[in-house]
């Protein structure tokens, strides 16, 4: 996949006899055109594969957040450390305000 233009990074990954190969493109890279570079050089590492071993596959459009979802939570420092007033304990996630 090396030289096809607007290429970002790649990144592949190989588990119990499964590859998987990310292409991350630049954004102003038009997908459909990215994907028919990609399929016709999948079509020549088809003739390189042994018969019996499988046949690679294209997944669906992603984008990175499709892949990634990172999230951070962050507690009310306040809300903390008040204390309650009624001599009840309380227990709970508290949101930034």
């Amino acid at each position: 996949m090396s030289g096809i233009p607007g290429v970002e990074e790649i990144r592949s990954v190989s588990k119990f006899g499964i590859s998987n190969v990310t292409i991350v493109f630049e954004e102003s890279t038009d997908i459909y055109f990215a994907r028919q570079l990609i399929l016709e050089r999948m079509a020549t590492a088809r003739e390189n594969i042994p018969p019996g071993i499988g046949s690679p596959e294209m997944g669906p459009i992603a984008t990175g957040l499709g892949e990634i979802y990172q999230y951070e939570v962050r507690p009310n420092r306040e809300a903390i450390t008040r204390r309650p007033t009624s001599g009840r304990s309380t227990t709970g996630i508290f949101a930034d305000s």
